[in-house]
């Protein structure tokens, strides 16, 4: 019987309720037939999380809020209230507006699941709050900040990794029909591979407006 890796990853992203990491491996084995770098690279990063920042995909990238509780003079104080980035400093407003997902897919799936009311929350690190502490109300003293992420965002991330894979495939085939089983991968043009791999999985690096 022959084996046909595309015919499998396209089988596998379709089946109702289908592994994502399931999906990847089979990609990642796909990267390793077609002698594509990029594509190995791709697959592993979403299996094992992105290690650096400045590799991780447009789709993991979003626009963000920030909430904040503040304690003020006479036992006044704010809590869990909007926060303007406008005069916060530019390393921390940069941190407050954006979010870069660089977890696992098991990881994502996991906050997904556990997620309780649609919203997914990220602490503020303790030197940004120090650095914000007094600039953004006046007579107010930021203690707590934490970043609202919504569920929808992260769910978004594996429906994408699949989405874009499933291209990659489809063209692939489109362009390759005498590709019968694993053994002719090796016979499709590897510029190909490659510039389907730009076109329909990395994209370019920029944020996502979250809703």
């Amino acid at each position: 019987m022959k084996v046909n890796m595309l015919n499998e990853i396209k089988d596998a992203i379709n089946q109702d309720g289908g592994n994502v990491s399931d999906v990847l491996r089979k990609a990642l084995e796909l990267g390793y037939l077609l002698s594509n770098n990029e594509l190995i690279n791709w697959a592993e990063g979403e299996l094992n999380g992105y290690k650096s920042e400045d590799s991780v995909p447009e789709y993991r990238r979003f626009y963000a809020h920030s909430y904040g509780s503040f304690t003020g003079p006479f036992g006044s104080g704010l809590q869990n209230v909007l926060i303007p980035v406008f005069n916060l400093p530019e390393a921390v407003k940069e941190f407050a507006e954006n979010t870069v997902i660089t977890q696992s897919v098991s990881e994502i799936q996991e906050l997904v699941t556990r997620s309780q009311n649609g919203t997914l929350t990220i602490p503020w690190p303790a030197n940004f709050i120090a650095l914000s502490q007094h600039s953004i109300y006046e007579r107010m003293a930021l203690f707590h900040a934490y970043k609202s992420i919504s569920t929808a965002a992260f769910v978004s991330i594996l429906d994408q990794i699949k989405t874009r894979l499933l291209k990659f495939v489809l063209e692939l085939q489109k362009n390759n029909p005498k590709v019968i089983d694993n053994a002719d991968l090796g016979h499709i043009d590897k510029s190909e591979v490659t510039d389907n791999y730009e076109s329909y999985i990395s994209g370019s690096v920029k944020c996502s407006k979250e809703k």
